[in-house]
């Protein structure tokens, strides 16, 4: 929680050593009905050596942002303001045969 907003409730997600796929992952379950998702930062590890990947972060299965992260790259790209839709759960997606692995912190407001 935000000492200075009460309503805003922080998180930070991690994949651990569980690498994205081609199937959308659930970053985090949907808020409650009255607030969203804000993403206020993320890092990205491709762990292929040979092979470019695409990242997406969805909203639900609307895609906010997406990156394409080159041969073993690491990043942490900035992503501007994403906001998702009440009551919706965040999503995120490999494009490609991907094998991503992934960070990312965030809050929760009306």
């Amino acid at each position: 929680m935000d000492g200075n907003n009460p309503s805003v409730a922080s998180w930070s997600l991690s994949s651990g050593l569980t690498a994205l796929t081609t199937t959308a992952v659930t970053a985090i379950k949907a808020a409650v009905a009255t607030a969203r998702h804000f993403v206020s930062g993320l890092q990205l590890t491709n762990n292929v050596t040979n092979a470019t990947n695409v990242v997406s972060i969805l909203d639900g299965s609307t895609v906010l942002w997406s990156k394409t992260l080159g041969f073993s790259e690491s990043a942490a790209p900035p992503i501007g303001n994403l906001i998702g839709s009440p009551n919706t759960a965040l999503n995120i997606q490999c494009g490609t045969g991907g094998n991503v692995t992934w960070n990312i912190q965030g809050y929760d407001a009306p």
